[in-house]
């Protein structure tokens, strides 16, 4: 059955047995009761300014929290950010929940070489941390070579970081 949106009568022609347009109404749709795959939350931040020399992976200062809802549930972390470097700059950049490092300890979740201009930067990640406890996750960066820009001040640049929790 089709799904209609109408922005007069609402909701109808749900799926049955599924999801009632009296549940949506009503409020009593639970994230127990919506499908795997479903989005349960979304957690979202930006930040700005940020650049690096150090070798070793150094926090951006760029974090969010979320609490799953259940055990079973994934995290899905999206990160992007806008950087403009003048000269040649070589870094990478990872996720961290909590003090584990969900990259690989020397390249991260990925990274980016940057000749010179602008560029667009971007990782993502699908985590499955098991628990209902409040999960606080941080992108951090490192430099190869130069002053790696996660984000250039001078450009304007800003960068999101969005945390998604998908029914397990």
């Amino acid at each position: 059955m089709a799904l209609e949106l109408n922005g007069t009568t609402g909701v109808s022609l749900v799926q049955d047995g599924v999801v009632t347009a009296a549940d949506l109404a009503s409020g009593a749709i639970t994230s127990a009761a919506l499908p795997t795959g479903s989005v349960l939350q979304v957690v979202s931040a930006t930040g700005s300014d940020g650049y690096t020399s150090s070798s070793s992976f150094v926090t951006t200062g760029h974090s969010v929290t979320i609490t799953p809802k259940s055990t079973s549930s994934k995290i899905l972390l999206l990160a992007t950010s806008t950087s403009y470097k003048e000269t040649t700059s070589h870094g990478r950049v990872t996720i961290y929940r909590g003090g584990t490092n969900l990259g690989d300890t020397a390249d991260g979740l990925g990274g980016s070489d940057v000749e010179a201009g602008a560029i667009m930067s971007s990782i993502s990640y699908l985590d499955t941390p098991a628990t209902t406890s409040a999960t606080t996750y941080t992108i951090y960066y490192r430099s190869i070579s130069d002053n790696f820009y996660w984000i250039h001040p001078w450009a304007g640049g800003t960068a999101r970081f969005t945390a998604l929790e998908i029914a397990g």
